[in-house]
């Protein structure tokens, strides 16, 4: 009986991992989304950016359109972002900027509960 218990417990735990991991996903999917849409409507360039490429470095934002791109995601997914957040290693590409808000959003409704 105590088998069944733990091998239930394992199957329940990777279970809950794996919707936390859907979920974040999701989110993740989502605040990209976001990112690339502001980007595209703001950027001289053509093309939309790859979740990968680096933004200022190609062009796709300008450094001088870092503080509207700041206060675009405080204001979208209403956070506040950290001194650490704004090295540019962090918000270099559209991955980086959602790990990035992802962050600033788990720390936001941690402070709020």
């Amino acid at each position: 009986m105590r088998i069944r218990h733990a091998v239930l417990e394992r199957v329940l735990l990777a279970r809950s991992k794996i919707l936390d991991h859907l979920s974040m996903s999701a989110e993740t999917r989502e605040i990209e989304n976001a990112i690339r849409t502001y980007v595209a409507t703001a950027s001289p360039e053509a093309t939309v950016p790859h979740d990968d490429d680096r933004l200022v470095e190609h062009g796709f934002v300008a450094s001088m359109q870092l503080l509207d791109f700041v206060g675009f995601l405080e204001d979208t997914f209403a956070i506040r972002l950290r001194a650490g957040d704004l090295v540019p290693e962090k918000l270099a590409t559209i991955a980086q900027i959602a790990t990035v808000v992802r962050g600033a959003t788990s720390r936001a409704r941690r402070s709020s509960s």
